[in-house]
C-alpha cells in the first residue's frame, strides 16, 4: 500500500524529526519550520503540499522543489480563477 492521499503536519517543526509523506503535505497548520526541512523537500522533489501560504515565499527564494496544491491533480480546477480573484478585488 503506497502513502496516503493527504497528511497534515502541524505544530513547530524547529529539529529535525521523522515526517510522515503523503501524496500531498497540508502545512496549515504548521507554526513553525525549521530549516532543516528545506533538505527534507530536496530529497522529496515534486512533493505536492497545500496551506503554508506564509512559507511559499520561502520556499520560492531557497529554491525549494514542491508543487503547491493548484499544480495537483487533486486540486486542480477547484476555488476561484485568477480572473475570478482579480474581479472580487479589484
Amino acid at each position: 500500500m503506497g502513502n496516503p492521499r493527504m497528511i497534515h503536519w502541524h505544530g513547530e517543526l524547529l529539529w529535525p524529526t521523522d515526517l510522515p509523506t503523503a501524496e500531498v503535505i497540508d502545512l496549515s497548520r504548521v507554526t513553525a519550520l525549521g530549516a532543516w526541512c528545506h533538505e527534507w523537500f530536496r530529497r522529496h522533489p515534486g512533493q505536492s503540499v497545500t496551506g503554508g501560504i506564509a512559507l511559499k515565499e520561502r520556499f520560492l527564494r531557497a529554491g525549494i522543489p514542491v508543487r503547491w496544491c493548484d499544480d495537483h491533480p487533486t486540486f486542480a480546477g477547484t476555488g476561484v480563477s485568477a480572473d475570478e480573484r482579480d474581479m472580487l478585488w479589484s
